[in-house]
């Protein structure tokens, strides 16, 4: 019980700032003409879009293809 609710605290106290994240983050990249923008590369190697226009997320045509069925709003 006490670890479900350090999560809700933290998650609590993220959100407004991964808001304001992804709000700034797609003002720069509309004011600079970025099509996309990646993070730097994580421990395993990866790089993670943090922008990109909608029109070109492949996620449900992939999962689509891939028998995954989308749980609803999970890709929003």
């Amino acid at each position: 019980d006490a670890q479900q609710k350090v999560m809700e605290k933290r998650q609590a106290l993220m959100e407004p700032i991964a808001l304001k994240l992804e709000t700034e983050l797609k003002a720069l990249a509309e004011a600079e003409g970025y099509d996309i923008i990646l993070n730097t590369v994580d421990a395993g190697g990866v790089s993670i879009v943090l922008y990109g226009p909608p029109e070109d997320d492949l996620t449900e045509k992939l999962m689509t293809r891939l028998g995954i069925e989308i749980p609803d709003g999970a890709t929003n």
